[in-house]
């Protein structure tokens, strides 16, 4: 890849001896130190990010963390503060302090009274994990140095660590360390990029560093980082009989996980007489298996999201609050909101298990890491019967025929899977699991929007016309949250900016929707007029697009070299359309058909004249993948060649 490099010099003539020396000494020496070139587009440099992870006896954990970062550009004072995340009942940050270099070579330092405490989730009512913060934003700019150092102290009961070597910056040194007691011992596991063993030392310490990590530049199309940068996962074992074996949690297996999520969810969700009697009113006897379990979905899906989370360093944070609570108060989160579920369900002698996943990132959960802490979210498994068919259904190896469903996604109806979800990995929680169980991916035939388009063009170049979608999956999903999320004026007037992109002029005469949650299907139907969508050309030639609207979904692209895969989402979409011809008229030129076929996708179009009639039918079917950087050329062209096919005119003339 060609890259504008600049070699930048740290070395910073204009530091006094007295100014010099307000800097502790490893960040002073790291002042004085010359760095490797880095990419020009980069708005900052980190010169270090460390961390060291100390025990003792007792399995109280000591982290001391260092982080230093080199302003090159004035964006890059953004990147000038420093957090320290703890946890009020098993935490404290025993020590927290920054400082600032400037160019001129004078120091700022922060501590107590420049650092600020705030909760790690502003959402949550209540929530144990809090942050300390102090920001040199606006003191730092271009040729700053900014460090700080914080040593933070926990008693959780977890030994498992996780390390991301770098974000976007570009990194010189990133170190995480593990020193141990007698007898005690670490795991490691590294990610997106080559494995690599601990560096043994002679104190039972474990060290894991990557030195000159390239900035990740933000592209089109790309992963999320943490699928893209390296990233350690590491396991601390205490010594074996020790008191502190006795007291903090491993998880060798993902049976050991799976066992645990089980045992903390279980007690929770026993039916009380009020649960009963409530899943006995949502119900009746004449209901199939899949309808009792979508009335139950529905009223779990209207308790209000609300998040309370205390204990979360003895393992609260995956533990749900009893389920006649969470009816009572009619509010909790994801685990609280799949446990109600759950006891209603039980209520029923349905057979149900709390299941575990990662809500951000369909390539996050790693299955050579057994980890509790590599799930974000939680939903619900229900056994179910032959009877039952839908697309969310699985088979666990050791549980059977398995119905998935996230109470907490309102606009996901039971017997569907949100598509952030498909194509990961879930873990059951149950003492039989033994592996995480892949999550399909939903065919596009199921996740589509279908678009019909009938119009009529006049002499002068106006039109009217109706367009009539319907949306089924996933792709009724995203409709749905864009009609549930606005108000009907707010509403109109998005559906009036995609169209107005395509269409100029265009004067919305009647907009209809019909939502149907539990079909997943959404309706929208749009009769709209414009003065002038055919350009008239001597009087004698109108000229226009057949593809009247964009498709919903719009993907951009880069100019230069690739630096990262290409990450392809899925999506369905057909088109059939009919435009009137005007009286007196008659097709002169059409845009040449068109089919694409790809190991991502599949494309095809083609307009034909049948009498007065002009017909469009257009086709795209796209796949979830990753794809190497190589193959950016090739998906560039693909929707080149789509977007010229689209934007191909018409061509009448008078007869």
């Amino acid at each position: 890849m060609h890259r504008n490099c600049i070699r930048l010099l740290l070395g910073l003539t204009l530091i006094g001896s007295a100014a010099a020396d307000e800097l502790p000494v490893w960040m002073r020496q790291l002042s004085r130190d010359a760095l490797p070139e880095v990419d020009s587009k980069a708005p900052a440099v980190v010169l270090l990010d460390d961390a060291t992870l100390g025990f003792d006896e007792e399995g109280v954990a000591t982290m001391t963390s260092r982080w230093v970062v080199k302003v090159i550009k004035r964006e890059g004072r953004e990147w000038a503060d420093a957090g320290q995340t703890y946890e009020t009942e098993t935490g404290k940050v025993r020590e927290f302090r920054a400082w600032l270099l400037k160019p001129d070579g004078t120091v700022k330092k922060y501590g107590k009274s420049e650092t600020v405490d705030v909760s790690l989730v502003a959402d949550d009512v209540y929530n144990q994990a809090r942050r300390k913060l102090i920001s040199a934003k606006l003191e730092a700019e271009a040729g700053s140095i900014f460090g700080y150092e914080a040593i933070h102290e926990s008693r959780s009961i977890f030994t498992q660590y996780e390390w991301f070597f770098q974000s976007t910056l570009p990194v010189v040194l990133s170190r995480f360390r593990v020193a141990l007691p007698p007898q005690w011992s670490a795991k490691g596991n590294t990610f997106n990029c080559p494995p690599f063993d601990a560096v043994r030392g002679e104190d039972r310490s474990y060290s894991w560093e990557m030195r000159d990590l390239p900035y990740r530049e933000n592209q089109p199309m790309m992963p999320s980082l943490v699928t893209l940068v390296p990233r350690l996962a590491v396991n601390v074992f205490p010594a074996p009989g020790s008191r502190a074996s006795s007291v903090l949690k491993t998880f060798p297996e993902w049976n050991d996980v799976a066992r645990w999520l089980w045992e903390l969810a279980d007690t929770q969700m026993k039916p009380d007489a009020a649960v009963s009697a409530k899943a006995a009113e949502l119900v009746n006897d004449d209901q199939s298996e899949l309808q009792k379990l979508r009335a139950i979905g529905r009223f779990s899906q209207t308790i209000k999201y609300v998040s309370i989370q205390t204990g979360i360093g003895r393992g609260g944070g995956y533990k749900p609050h009893l389920a006649s609570e969470i009816l009572t108060k009619f509010y909790g989160d994801c685990k609280d909101k799949t446990n109600l579920m759950r006891s209603l369900l039980t209520a029923l002698r349905f057979e149900t298990y709390p299941v575990s996943v990662y809500a951000f990132d369909r390539n996050y959960i790693r299955p050579d890491w057994p980890s509790p802490q590599q799930f974000n979210h939680a939903i619900i498994a229900v056994k179910v019967s032959d009877q039952t068919i839908a697309t969310s259904v699985v088979v666990h190896p050791e549980l059977g025929r398995l119905l998935l469903f996230d109470p907490t996604d309102e606009h996901t109806p039971l017997g569907d899977i949100p598509e952030n979800l498909q194509g990961s990995f879930a873990l059951v929680g149950h003492p039989d699991t033994k592996s995480l169980l892949p999550i399909p991916v939903i065919p596009v035939e199921s996740n589509c929007l279908k678009r019909t388009v009938t119009a009529k063009l006049e002499p002068n170049g106006a039109m009217s016309a109706r367009i009539s979608e319907h949306s089924v999956g996933q792709a009724a999903v995203s409709e749905r949250s864009l009609y549930k999320r606005r108000t009907v004026d707010e509403y109109r007037k998005t559906i009036e900016g995609w169209i107005s992109g395509s269409i100029l002029a265009a004067s919305i005469a009647r907009l209809d929707c019909q939502d149907e949650l539990d079909s997943n299907q959404f309706r929208l139907d749009v009769e709209l007029t414009t003065p002038k969508y055919a350009q008239v050309m001597q009087n004698r030639l109108l000229v226009f697009r057949p593809a009247l609207l964009s498709r919903r979904e719009a993907v951009s692209f880069m100019e230069g070299v690739r630096q990262h895969p290409v990450e392809i989402e899925p999506e369905g979409f057909e088109e059939q359309a009919e435009i009137a011809l005007p009286d007196g008229f008659v097709v002169d030129e059409l845009p040449d058909s068109l089919k694409l076929e790809s190991t991502f996708g599949a494309y095809e179009s083609a307009v034909e004249a049948n009498g007065n009639i002009l017909k469009l039918h257009r086709r795209l079917s796209l796949k979830p993948m990753f794809l190497d950087s190589d193959k950016y050329t090739e998906v560039k062209t693909f929707f080149d060649r789509i977007s010229a096919a689209e934007q191909a005119p018409a061509v009448l003339i008078r007869k």
